[in-house]
């Protein structure tokens, strides 16, 4: 019997038949609803989806290569902007998640990514959203948009073309 405790990583370079991102990398990431994320009601407390995001954004920069740390190492920040999220349906306790993640555009300055958060049992859409992510120089003060470094330009413009070889942890 497999551990329960344990949650394999499941990234994947072609998107499914759901709303997912036509021709895009989409990465995916599970994950379980903890205790401390729940409301009274034993449910996923909503502001925690955006978490969810959060996390599979850094896990999808991570698998492709550029880990946030290192994007902030070399003095650049990727601020939110704006962020949308719909919920559908509830997620709960110990439940495991899916989370799909990827690159909706590239501007110069700035990347879209977009999200479905999915009962990992396959029980439909718990929540889809995006956010908006701005370049930004973290060695001004205050903090100047900047255009997104070459190679992370690249790089995001790559996964939404669906052209990337993830290759990261």
């Amino acid at each position: 019997m497999a551990d329960p405790t344990r949650l394999p990583a499941a990234p994947k370079a072609a998107a499914s038949a759901t709303s997912l991102g036509t021709g895009a990398y989409v990465h995916e990431h599970r994950l379980r609803v903890r205790y401390a994320e729940t409301d009274q009601m034993g449910r996923a407390h909503h502001a925690n989806h955006i978490v969810y995001f959060e996390e599979g954004r850094t896990r999808m920069m991570a698998e492709l290569g550029m880990p946030y740390a290192e994007v902030e190492r070399r003095g650049f920040g990727l601020v939110v902007r704006a962020v949308d999220v719909r919920y559908r349906d509830a997620a709960v306790y110990e439940e495991e998640l899916t989370v799909h993640t990827w690159v909706r555009t590239v501007r110069g300055a700035s990347v879209d990514i977009a999200y479905e958060i999915r009962h990992a049992k396959g029980a439909g859409v718990v929540a889809t959203g995006s956010t908006q992510l701005a370049c930004v120089d973290l060695r001004s003060t205050p903090a100047q948009v900047q255009p997104l470094p070459r190679d992370l330009y690249d790089l995001f413009e790559a996964a939404r073309l669906g052209r990337v070889v993830p290759r990261g942890p």
